[in-house]
């Protein structure tokens, strides 16, 4: 029978807006920093020391169990378009300067500090409209695929790659984007 993924995407409808408003973003990368703490307490704590005016790095220091932690958190860049929609939508809503609240993955909870946010020269938009409609279908079914319970994600094996996160991490040097 039909993957209970195919009978989602038939639900699924792209629209123009959606292909435009996903163009503002195309290519945009951002450079970050992050904080992974295992419980969600530890998350909330370091982020209310952010907010009240505590620095990234010592809060990173002292809270986060990234390899990167003790020197601060390594910056990282992170492009539009490779992320689960949560992490996504949060990441690059959040202005240059800003943190996101802890956001739960699969392997804790993490806060984003935005160093810096830069768009290269884009595709013109009608060269992009077909990458970025295929883009946001598969988005959408990971939204509607993530709303569909564990158990059920257990029986297809069906797993979005928050690893990615963790690959794009190890694979970058410091200081180069991607």
């Amino acid at each position: 029978g039909t993957s209970i993924i195919e009978s989602m995407a038939d639900k699924i409808k792209v629209t123009e807006k959606d292909v435009k408003d996903a163009y503002e973003l195309y290519q945009t990368n951002v450079q970050i920093k992050q904080i992974l703490t295992d419980t969600k307490a530890q998350g909330e704590e370091a982020y209310k020391l952010l907010k009240d005016g505590a620095d990234f790095e010592s809060v990173c220091q002292r809270y986060s169990k990234d390899p990167d932690a003790g020197s601060g958190g390594r910056v990282a860049t992170a492009v539009w378009g490779t992320f689960e929609p949560v992490l996504q939508d949060a990441l690059f809503s959040t202005p240059v300067g800003g943190i996101t609240p802890p956001l739960e993955m699969r392997y804790g909870f993490i806060i984003f500090k935005v160093l810096g946010k830069n768009q290269p020269k884009r595709k013109p938009f009608e060269e992009a409209k077909g990458d970025l409609e295929k883009l946001l279908q598969r988005l959408e079914e990971v939204r509607l695929t993530n709303q569909v319970t564990d158990q059920v994600r257990a029986k297809h094996n069906f797993k979005w790659h928050d690893d990615n996160l963790g690959v794009a991490f190890d694979a970058l040097p410091p200081d180069r984007p991607l």
